[in-house]
């Protein structure tokens, strides 16, 4: 999808933005980086505001796919009768989290 046969991924930044510079994404690519995303990772951007957050550069996306994958780990351990003190330990902190889990 990136074109990665002519870009050298060792040569990207993980604040590289994806709305422009070398990525420029317009919304059709973002939404089928998003089904890409939900189809590898399980998890889906289900707002404007998270595709702001998550699609702003590449470190906000491996972000945003490492708290969202934590977060669903963390439902299923409490559907499985987990105590939350167990689990609340080990959730991400931070803005994305905290919006994510209410």
């Amino acid at each position: 999808m990136f074109r990665l046969d002519i870009l050298v991924p060792d040569n990207i930044s993980d604040d590289a933005p994806l709305n422009d510079g070398t990525f420029d994404l317009d919304s059709l690519d973002k939404l089928e980086l998003a089904i890409c995303i939900e189809e590898e990772f399980g998890v889906a951007v289900r707002s404007e505001e998270e595709s702001r957050i998550a699609f702003n550069s590449i470190a906000s996306l491996a972000d945003f796919i490492h708290v969202q994958t934590r977060i669903g780990q963390a439902r299923q351990l409490s559907a499985a009768g987990t105590p939350a003190s167990g689990i609340l330990g080990w959730l991400p902190a931070g803005t994305l989290a905290r919006k994510s889990i209410a």
